[in-house]
């Protein structure tokens, strides 16, 4: 099990002790750079699940999937010390940008 999950493209969660790994995307689609977001419910992941890189959105457990950004190419992502905002930069119309998504109203 263990050098699966280190050769995966999937984002794995455990128990504290390394005990319980649970796949949460299970698609090896190229997903990576996971941040818990601070009310510890949601996790924001980059995937390549629709082509080139985006910023998704899940529940803890994997559920409810679902797509943040809207740009070409979304590199450069973290959410903020206070757990209010996910910040990434993306390509739209061949120009980058620095964008701010508020997570409570779901805002970019």
């Amino acid at each position: 099990m263990k050098a699966r999950v280190r050769n995966s493209g999937d984002i794995f969660i455990m128990d504290k002790d390394g005990s319980h790994v649970r796949n949460l995307t299970n698609n090896n689609l190229g997903n990576g750079q996971a941040h818990w977001a601070e009310d510890g419910k949601t996790i924001y992941f980059v995937s390549q699940r629709e082509g080139p890189p985006n910023v998704y959105a899940m529940n803890v457990d994997g559920s409810d999937v679902r797509r943040v950004a809207d740009g070409n190419v979304v590199r450069g992502t973290n959410v903020s010390s206070d757990g209010k905002y996910f910040v990434y930069s993306k390509d739209v119309d061949q120009k980058s940008g620095l964008y701010i998504y508020e997570i409570k109203s779901g805002r970019e």
